[in-house]
């Protein structure tokens, strides 16, 4: 007597069951085994462009679900720095190994002889994702982070880095800060409660990571399409293009429209970062546009320019510019 059509149904369902469990379980090792083959084709290239990558204790997990393969004591060393953390856990699916989830818990710690930088975070997050066309796209985000440094602390809340590649030799990036809340430089006492910034990075392929100050001072630059800073009651908002000279020194053009411009440089005199002079000077620039562009029905514009180690206002100089050498870890600040 033959089978019932039912049974016949559910022996077939249990067969194409057990084979989908087998052909996963084979695609998830193989996977698994990808991750680790990638992991060590990346510390070899790292390793041909003079970087030292190591880690000492890897652990697997995430089974069925995901992958989850977790590094401790991870070691970055390149061009005299050492950059270390003791957890990275990196996280994606089997079904889309081109969609990776970096995640970092713990603190990262930057050396350079006897300077440091303490990275204090809160679950710092990066998705990393390639499209059909090979095009790359990273997100970095962190509910807060700061930066501790030996002379200063810059505390950042609901931190945002976007990153895309193109069809140009150009990197596509986004900034967005909701709140520093212990903000650097002259804005030590007052709240910058936005800045976001969206721009290129020009010809970032030719960057070299032990000589990337080269780059920004013969091939490379930062366009700024847009910037939005909030500080206090000051907006300022507007475009700009960074690069440095053969010195080290920066170089730039922005133009900005901002509702009380003034209101910063009265912040930089008040912490000693300009003279008084330099304040005087300056608002009586801002108030001569300011009457200028209300007499002519247009928003007031002010262009600002850093060349030769100077800012620039309006084509009128009003103070210096520290040279950024000394912030890239590389030798001492040249002469002018």
């Amino acid at each position: 007597m033959d089978k019932a059509p039912g049974l016949k149904i559910i022996i077939l369902l249990f067969i194409i069951f057990i084979i989908s469990i087998i052909l996963y379980f084979s695609w998830y090792y193989k996977v698994e085994k990808i991750t680790t083959q990638e992991l060590e084709n990346i510390q070899d290239l790292f390793s041909q462009e003079d970087i030292e990558l190591t880690w000492e204790l890897e652990n697997n997990s995430g089974f069925p679900y995901r992958i989850e393969k977790e590094l401790r004591n991870i070691n970055i060393k390149f061009n005299n720095i050492n950059i270390s953390t003791e957890n990275f856990k990196i996280i994606y699916q089997p079904w889309n190994i081109h969609h990776i989830i970096f995640k970092i818990s713990n603190n990262i710690n930057i050396f350079n002889n006897n300077k440091k930088i303490t990275v204090i975070n809160s679950n710092l997050l990066a998705s990393f994702t390639i499209n059909k066309y090979l095009q790359k796209k990273i997100s970095i985000s962190s509910s807060n982070i700061g930066f501790h440094t030996n002379k200063s602390i810059y505390d950042f809340n609901k931190l945002e880095l976007h990153f895309k590649t193109n069809d140009s030799d150009d990197l596509q990036f986004a900034i967005r800060i909701d709140e520093l809340s212990i903000p650097p430089l002259f804005l030590e006492k007052n709240t910058l409660n936005k800045l976001y910034i969206t721009g290129e990075a020009i010809k970032y392929k030719k960057i070299d990571i032990n000589n990337y100050f080269k780059w920004l001072s013969n091939e490379g630059g930062i366009n700024i399409n847009n910037i939005n800073i909030d500080i206090n009651e000051t907006n300022i908002a507007g475009n700009a293009f960074l690069r440095l000279d053969k010195n080290l020194d920066i170089q730039s053009s922005i133009s900005i429209h901002s509702n009380n411009l003034n209101d910063i440089f009265t912040l930089l005199e008040q912490n000693n970062m300009v003279s008084k002079n330099t304040l005087i000077k300056a608002n009586l620039i801002i108030k001569a546009i300011e009457i200028s562009s209300k007499t002519s029905n247009k928003q007031s514009i002010f262009s600002i320019n850093i060349r030769n180690g100077y800012l620039f206002l309006m084509g009128i100089k009003l103070l210096e510019i520290p040279n950024i050498r000394e912030y890239l870890w590389i030798n001492p600040v040249p002469q002018r």
